[in-house]
């Protein structure tokens, strides 16, 4: 089975985004961050949903994320 390395599943991109996975459905719900449906899963594209997210909340600081 071909893996796509591209999504990431929810507990993925918590980690990825370093919040919970409450939060992440919080911002999900918001519209905040986007994610894609693959048949009843939702999942996130690391470069489309989630550096997309982190860019706006960069420029919404004026400064460089904690990581």
């Amino acid at each position: 089975m071909h893996e796509n390395h591209d999504l990431l599943t929810k507990r993925e991109a918590a980690r990825y985004l370093r919040v919970s996975e409450p939060t992440l459905d919080r911002l999900r719900k918001q519209g905040e961050l986007h994610a894609v449906k693959v048949g009843c899963q939702i999942r996130f594209r690391i470069k489309e949903d989630l550096q997309s997210y982190l860019s706006r909340r960069v420029e919404a600081r004026g400064s460089a994320p904690r990581l």
